[in-house]
C-alpha cells in the first residue's frame, strides 16, 4: 500500500482522501453502534431512536461523549493515516509529523499569544455574521442555519458540562486534544498540501482548504471565524513546515473554551452573547497586538529554520 498514488493527478488523489473520509466516518458510525450497547446498557434500538431524536441522545451524556470521540477518528483521523501511507514512502514527513521549528519554545509561546489575541477578530466575525441580511425568499433557508446553530449549541452545551476534574480532563481531551490531531492530520497534514500541488498556489491552496474545513464544521454564523482561524493554521504549516504548530494553536483556541467553562464559570451562552456593547479599542488592540505576533512568528521560524527527525 505504501506510496501507491504516488504519480496519480493531486484531484486524483484528493478524491480518494474525501472518499476515505466519507467511508471511515460511516465506518465508525457502525462502530459505535456495535460497541454502544455493550458499554452503555441499551438497546440497539433504543440506540438507533436516540440518533434520530435530539432530546434522547442529549440526556445521555456518556454516549454522546463517545460518538463524538469516535466521529473524530474516524472521519480525521484514520483517513489522513491512511492517505498518507497511500500518498508517499515515508508517510511521516509527508504530513510533517517529524519536524519542528528552531526555537520552539519561543515559538509556542507566541503562538499562544497569537491565539489569544486572536479571540478578537473571530467575535468581529461572529458578530458580523449575525448582521447578513437574509432576503424573504431566504428565510427558509434561514431558520433551517439558525436550527442548526441551535442543535450544536445544544450538544456543546450537554458536553462541557463538568463536575469534577475528572471530566475537566475528558472534555479537554475531547473537544481540544483530540479534534486538534484528528483535523490537522486530515486537513493541513493531507488535504492542503494536495490542494497547493492541485493549484500550484500556496494562497489558493490554504483559501480552499480553509473553506472546506469552515463548511465541514456546520455552523454558519461561525462559518467566516472557523476560516480564517484555518487560514491561519494553515501558513503556519506553510512557514514552519510542521504540522504541530498548526495543531498547538488549535488545541489552545478549542482548549481556552473548556478552561473558561470549568475554570471560571463562563458559561456557553455567556461566550455567545452578543448584547453586549462592541469595544473598538479593544478590537484595534488585539488586531495590533495580532498581526505583530504573527509577523514575529514568521521571521523566527524563517530565520531559524525547522528541525527535522529521521
Amino acid at each position: 500500500m505504501k506510496g501507491s498514488l504516488i504519480g496519480n493527478s493531486p484531484w486524483l488523489q484528493l478524491l480518494i482522501v474525501f472518499l476515505l473520509s466519507f467511508a471511515g466516518s460511516i465506518f465508525f458510525v457502525f462502530v459505535g453502534l456495535l460497541f454502544s450497547p455493550l458499554l452503555f446498557d441499551i438497546h440497539l434500538m433504543d440506540l438507533t431512536e436516540s440518533l434520530d431524536d435530539l432530546p434522547s441522545l442529549l440526556s445521555n451524556t456518556d454516549l454522546l461523549k463517545f460518538l463524538q470521540g469516535l466521529s473524530s477518528i474516524g472521519t480525521f483521523l484514520i483517513p489522513g493515516i491512511m492517505a498518507s501511507i497511500l500518498l508517499s514512502r515515508y508517510p511521516a514527513s509527508f504530513l510533517s509529523i517529524n519536524s519542528f521549528p528552531k526555537k520552539g519554545g519561543l515559538v509556542i509561546i507566541l503562538v499562544v499569544l497569537l491565539t489569544l489575541s486572536g479571540t478578537v477578530i473571530s467575535d468581529a466575525l461572529y458578530r458580523l455574521s449575525y448582521q447578513i441580511p437574509f432576503p424573504d425568499f431566504l428565510m427558509e433557508i434561514k431558520a433551517y442555519l439558525d436550527n442548526t446553530q441551535e442543535t450544536m449549541g445544544q450538544q456543546m452545551e450537554v458536553l462541557l458540562r463538568m463536575d469534577s476534574f475528572f471530566d475537566f480532563f475528558y472534555i479537554f481531551f475531547l473537544l481540544a486534544v483530540l479534534p486538534a490531531i484528528c483535523e490537522e492530520t486530515l486537513f493541513r497534514g493531507v488535504v492542503q498540501p494536495l490542494f497547493i500541488k492541485g493549484f500550484k498556489n500556496v494562497h489558493l491552496g490554504i483559501l480552499v482548504t480553509s473553506l472546506i474545513f469552515g463548511v465541514m464544521h456546520q455552523q454558519f454564523y461561525s462559518f467566516m471565524s472557523i476560516t480564517a482561524l484555518s487560514i491561519v493554521l494553515g501558513y503556519l504549516k506553510e512557514w514552519s513546515k510542521s504540522l504541530w504548530i498548526p495543531i498547538i494553536m488549535h488545541l489552545i483556541n478549542n482548549g481556552t473554551i473548556v478552561i473558561s467553562i470549568y475554570y471560571f464559570n463562563v458559561s456557553l451562552e455567556e461566550a455567545n452573547d452578543l448584547s453586549g456593547g462592541w469595544d473598538q479599542g479593544y478590537f484595534v488592540v488585539g488586531i495590533v497586538l495580532f498581526a505583530s505576533v504573527l509577523y514575529l512568528l514568521r521571521r523566527i521560524i524563517q530565520k531559524n529554520g525547522t528541525h527535522f527527525y529521521s
